[in-house]
């Protein structure tokens, strides 16, 4: 569903939505996004009266209740929430639906239906208006971490599993024991990585959770490393998969598997992971657009890749970056529209990217204090999302059509912002580093060295890294930390790279002068523009005044321009 059309006269409800930049009201309205005190649900385990951390939470699909939210949590209960409604009056109910986890759930289409995957390996039909079990699926011999239901289809759906395993199922299938079902066609180590003698590698090493929970941390031993963590529909007969560490996202092809082979199949077509590390990763999430020709895949390398599922080109179209996803519980949603996209991270924020857009900076959305894992946005209001976290809380985040919101401010504990990361770095192409270990791109700054770790954690967050800077560059680092803000961190407008989003138009690096001039207001222009690089052989043209200098010039230019920036920073330091 598309954003009515009075929002074009930028109104929503009485709300006056304007835009700092021209022509884009929506990344404006993005900002009103808040979350009340009322709004706030926190998640407890009924028995012993402590709180647990929510795992999954999806929108209904179901005709006249896109309201109604599902959320299950790590004891296996479900819980019903009317996201219309605040406080305890938004609580519908709630059931045991599991004996362990629960790691996935999806709604059916047209009916109040909800399929659930667990930890207890078996996946449960719910009828949720009188809680009571439809049909119960068994056959994996893991932990379920995905399931999907096929678009318009309420009757088969595709379940993924730690045990490398993909299974299709049919509701209606006549291999019925009372209400347990069998799969009608099995796709086996679908996702296990191979060695370069094509031999299964024995084993892969996974990294542990941060929240300490001792079931989270039980659940990455074992088969981790031919897991299957995300499967989907994408057209009729076509699955989408994608495993914890092969680093491909594999379709599949239901028409061309044999049942009855032996032989283990062979995906119809897959796209291989494009990063930049030197090891395989895997996907923590894959969602598609409503036409199904984007695939959204986020990665545990930090980034969020665009893959055309028309063309099937092996590149991504463009990517997204500025969070962090260390697990693969962090997911990822697309707006009603499918303008924005919104995903959890591992550093208590939730992010959101404009997808026609994926240069510029994206919003965040702060209050949660631990992980953001599962995320989802409603299907027909555009002014309702909910993020799950592990400090045992979910929240409910809304558009403010409030008029007298100042009234309300105490209320708010969480809000949206646009990240300032995104400000001052240059997002480049994930191909554009040349050495497999090298993190980092012509003109961005290496975070290996602690040096530079500091500055670059001034440069996104001034006010609380400065007292760090301080106290932890002493005077033998002065001369390291001013010559490399002003060389090693000064990139030269010509040497920009683009997104790697067709012929949109590449984003300019800023300097750290830029960014100086800019927060301290020293008078000069902060759109100063930079000069080329040059080659000691050949003259420079100045852009800014149209005439030719010559590299002895453009020498004594720079050196100036760095002794003004080494007395800047100095004033802002006055300890090292």
């Amino acid at each position: 569903m598309n954003i009515p059309g009075f929002l074009g006269r930028r109104q929503l409800s009485g709300l006056e939505v304007t835009s700092r930049r021209r022509g884009s009201p929506w990344r404006s309205l993005l900002e009103q996004f808040l979350c009340y005190a009322e709004d706030e649900h926190f998640v407890e385990n009924n028995e012993l009266g402590v709180d647990i951390p929510p795992f999954v939470c999806e929108f209904s699909r179901a005709p006249h209740s896109h309201h109604i939210l599902a959320v299950a949590d790590e004891d296996g209960f479900i819980k019903l929430i009317d996201t219309n409604k605040t406080a305890s009056s938004a609580f519908i109910k709630e059931w045991p639906a599991h004996s362990n986890a629960v790691f996935d759930v999806a709604w059916s289409e047209n009916e109040p239906k909800l399929l659930t995957a667990s930890g207890d390996q078996t996946s449960v039909l719910w009828d949720t208006v009188q809680c009571r079990v439809i049909s119960r699926f068994t056959g994996h011999q893991s932990s379920i971490k995905s399931v999907n239901f096929r678009r318009q289809d309420a009757s088969v759906f595709v379940s993924g599993s730690r045990d490398g395993n993909i299974m299709l199922w049919d509701t209606r299938s006549k291999t019925r024991s009372a209400v347990s079902v069998s799969p009608c066609l099995v796709i086996a180590n679908a996702h296990v990585p191979t060695s370069s003698t094509g031999a299964p590698k024995s084993a892969l090493v996974g990294r542990r959770r941060g929240c300490g929970m001792k079931r989270r941390s039980s659940l990455i031993q074992g088969d981790y490393h031919k897991s299957v963590t995300c499967t989907l529909f994408q057209r009729h007969n076509i699955i989408v998969s994608a495993g914890a560490s092969d680093g491909f996202i594999k379709l599949w092809d239901i028409r061309k598997i044999n049942p009855t082979s032996k032989k283990e199949p062979v995906c119809w077509e897959s796209f291989p992971y494009t990063g930049t590390s030197q090891r395989q990763h895997g996907y923590s999430s894959l969602v598609f657009d409503s036409t199904q020709s984007r695939l959204f895949a986020s990665c545990t390398d930090d980034v969020v890749y665009v893959y055309n599922c028309t063309n099937f080109n092996k590149e991504p179209m463009c990517f997204f970056q500025g969070h962090m996803n260390s697990t693969f519980y962090v997911r990822s949603a697309l707006s009603p529209d499918d303008r924005f996209l919104l995903s959890g991270s591992s550093d208590s924020k939730a992010y959101i990217w404009d997808i026609n857009a994926p240069h510029a900076p994206p919003f965040t959305l702060t209050g949660h204090t631990k992980e953001v894992t599962s995320v989802t946005w409603s299907r027909e209001d555009f002014t309702q999302l909910v993020t799950c976290s592990d400090d045992n809380t979910f929240r409910v985040w809304r558009i403010d059509r409030n008029l007298e919101r100042e009234s309300r401010d105490h209320q708010i504990v969480g809000k949206c912002q646009i990240s300032e990361f995104h400000d001052i770095m240059r997002v480049t192409s994930p191909n554009s580093v040349s050495s497999p270990g090298n993190v980092t791109s012509p003109g961005c700054m290496s975070t290996k060295s602690p040096v530079n770790t500091l500055i670059l954690k001034f440069m996104t967050r001034p006010s609380t890294y400065k007292q760090k800077i301080d106290e932890s560059i002493d005077n033998e680092d002065k001369e390291n930390v001013l010559s490399g803000i002003s060389e090693r961190y000064q990139s030269p407008e010509s040497g920009h790279e683009s997104v790697g989003c067709g012929n949109r138009k590449p984003l300019k690096a800023l300097t750290i002068s830029h960014f100086l001039q800019r927060r301290h207001k020293t008078g000069k222009s902060r759109h100063r523009k930079q000069r080329s690089s040059y080659s000691p052989s050949s003259p420079v043209r100045d852009e800014d005044e149209g005439h030719v200098t010559s590299p002895e010039a453009e020498a004594r230019s720079s050196q100036d321009s760095k002794s003004q920036m080494k007395k800047t920073i100095l004033d802002y330091f006055p300890h090292i």
